[in-house]
């Protein structure tokens, strides 16, 4: 049966629920998890905005001194919706405040402000994030969601993220997961994972606009957003649009890209919900491989489209998503030609309860099937299925002692079965204040041109290896977080060792035939530092510093897995509802060396210098409503490449406007 039919199964299964839902139902019988009720207007994955007053989810931006820290709440470390003072996990939070004042176009910008964060441009657009370390030429180790959907693409594993189809307009906020996840999110979530919730339409009603234009020519940035409710129907759509210019020559373009996304959705009683969504994103991106003899510029074209129907009851929720994406790459100049279809079928079925008080249990089971054809497997369709069961238990074992277990099987039938571990311990000795522990396992399994590619590159032959098995890490934890000074201070520390096996390396089968084995293993140690001060007249101090040192094999992987050992941002930003605003952050990291994997030749060092990037945006604030800005981009100048052989990032300029009606 093809991926379509079933899909068409599934979503029909959803909506014909909506039948079972029209019985009463009682609000009281919605699940209750540590004093929160959870509910359908939450959504599968819409958690109260972190910084924000649960009570307020339409409160302009610019109050932030009616609110404390004490309200925080996430919803990605235990998939139930929780304090974050209390999560088993190392996790950051962005709110919708600080994607609107960020002023910029790139989303993985924002990511340079959390702690433990490696984001690089390699060049125009092209971006690579990862959490502690470990950060490469397409980047795959970080699990990325977008309202519980995966965005990754399953045949490199990696994530073009100028294809999203949202704008930084609808994010309702952005929870990140640093280290292994692999107990609740299955592959891929080996370094962490980065939860993207996008704002439901009963908090984004209207027209929303936000165009910017560069002072390079042809640069620009527009969105555009509607949405709309009546009774229990509620709607969005939106589309945007984005041009960078060639930081040499303002003539050309090296990342355009286009968006589009609608939603519909019925809401019954407080517990119920039925959603649909579809959204298309497409962009074209010049960026230069950096592969030895076979180094040259390449143009890539990736085309994605996806669609979704979500159902919730209670603790139960339904997720069926079909994600399909073209990827086109060509040489410019040179001979050189990829063409790549993919798909991504998904279904999710998950139980939350509360058993009495001192048990919440999470149970689920998943089913996925990735299809991959093109002229890197000589035009042969592949598949692989896989089938995946969780199971999480938060057993509150005193009033001040939470310990949480964990696990999931993932199951491949043509490859490998993955049984990934969580054990945690959150102890409050006083109040507003957490100690944490915690052990946790991920992995990261081969991507499908790992084990299916049949191309030739240059004049290598490059074959995939069905043989081959996950890259696994193993985490150990410890950390705190508190709140200070009348819950107007939070200060989290986190320290971890993380042990990385079985990397997944180029192998020389012979001097012109490549192919992938796993190999070599490299343990890092490190910490993390995140302090947030909200002080009087809307004024609020963000900082945070991350240290990690990379042994036992960081300088002989032969991959792109060096990290800087020391990062630090600070942001200070000011956004009142009227009047002028202001934000500035500026982001340090040290000097590194990188180990470029080149096929043929025997990995070489390569250098990358110190950088410091300062950023801006700030303008006037008519009301809560319109607001004017121009947003500079590395202010001062410090034109450095991020990467070897990426291009250097000088200087930029935005001016535009935001206007909601």
């Amino acid at each position: 049966m093809s991926n379509r039919k079933i899909q068409l199964m599934f979503t029909r299964c959803i909506i014909a629920v909506v039948g079972w839902m029209s019985f009463p139902f009682s609000p009281a019988q919605s699940m209750q998890i540590k004093g929160q009720q959870i509910n359908a207007n939450s959504g599968m994955t819409q958690s109260v905005s972190p910084f924000r007053n649960a009570d307020s989810l339409s409160t302009p931006v610019g109050t932030m001194d009616e609110f404390t820290f004490g309200t925080i709440e996430v919803l990605s470390a235990t998939r139930t919706l929780q304090n974050i003072l209390e999560a088993p996990s190392a996790i950051s939070a962005l709110q919708k405040e600080n994607v609107q004042n960020y002023g910029q176009s790139s989303l993985p910008d924002l990511f340079r402000m959390m702690p433990g964060m490696e984001v690089f441009a390699a060049h125009n657009g092209n971006f690579n994030v990862n959490p502690r370390g470990y950060n490469r030429l397409y980047s795959n180790r970080t699990l990325v969601l977008i309202d519980n959907r995966i965005v990754y693409t399953t045949f490199f594993g990696t994530v073009f993220w100028n294809t999203f189809p949202i704008g930084l307009q609808d994010i309702e906020n952005i929870e990140v997961i640093r280290g292994p996840s692999g107990s609740l999110y299955g592959a891929n979530a080996v370094s962490g994972v980065i939860n993207i919730t996008t704002k439901r339409p009963q908090f984004m009603q209207g027209v929303h606009v936000r165009s910017f234009l560069g002072a390079e020519k042809n640069s620009y940035i527009n969105e555009i957003s509607y949405a709309n409710s009546s009774g229990p129907w509620a709607y969005s759509i939106s589309g945007s649009g984005l041009n960078q210019a060639d930081i040499h020559d303002a003539e050309k373009l090296t990342a355009q890209s286009r968006h589009g996304r609608a939603y519909l959705e019925r809401s019954f009683g407080t517990t119920g919900l039925v959603s649909l969504e579809a959204g298309v994103g497409s962009s074209t991106e010049d960026e230069f491989l950096p592969w030895g003899p076979y180094a040259m510029p390449v143009r890539s074209k990736p085309e994605i489209s996806y669609y979704k129907a979500n159902f919730e009851r209670g603790g139960l929720k339904m997720q069926s998503y079909l994600n399909r994406i073209d990827f086109n790459a060509t040489g410019v100049g040179v001979p050189f030609l990829v063409d790549i279809e993919n798909s991504l079928f998904h279904n999710t079925i998950e139980f939350a309860h509360a058993l009495g008080s001192h048990n919440t249990v999470v149970v689920g089971a998943d089913f996925r099937r990735d299809s991959f054809k093109g002229n890197v497997t000589l035009n042969e369709e592949k598949q692989l299925d896989q089938y995946s069961v969780y199971l999480q238990d938060a057993i509150s074992v005193l009033p001040n002692l939470t310990l949480t277990l964990g696990g999931r099987i993932d199951h491949k039938p043509e490859t490998t079965t993955e049984f990934p571990l969580r054990g945690a311990l959150v102890f409050s000795p006083v109040p507003n204040h957490f100690l944490r522990f915690t052990a946790s396992q991920g992995f990261r399994s081969p991507s499908l041109v790992e084990y299916f590619v049949v191309s030739q590159f240059g004049q290598a032959q490059v074959l995939g290896s069905t043989a081959l098995d996950p890259e696994k890490a193993t985490a150990l934890e410890v950390g705190y977080r508190g709140l200070w000074a009348n819950e107007k201070l939070f200060f989290g520390v986190d320290f971890f060792r993380e042990k990385m096996t079985d990397f997944i390396l180029f192998d020389q089968l012979n001097p012109t035939t490549i192919s992938f084995a796993n190999g070599g293993e490299s343990t890092s140690d490190g910490g993390e530092v995140e302090i947030g001060l909200l002080m009087p007249n809307a004024w609020r101090l963000q900082t945070t510093y991350s240290y990690q040192k990379i042994s036992d094999g960081d300088l002989t992987l032969g991959f792109e897995d060096a990290a800087p050992k020391g990062k630090v941002s600070v942001g200070l930003h000011h956004n009142p509802n009227k009047g002028i605003f202001l934000n500035l952050w500026a982001n340090y990291s040290d000097a590194t060396t990188w180990m470029i994997a080149q096929p043929g030749q025997i990995p070489a060092p390569v250098s990358t210098e110190s950088t410091v990037f300062v950023n801006a945006y700030g303008g006037y604030a008519f009301d809560a409503n319109v607001r004017i800005g121009v947003s500079v981009s590395n202010l001062a100048n410090n034109s450095r490449a991020q990467f070897p052989f990426g291009e250097k990032q000088p200087r930029s300029l935005l001016a535009g406007l935001e206007a909601s009606f």
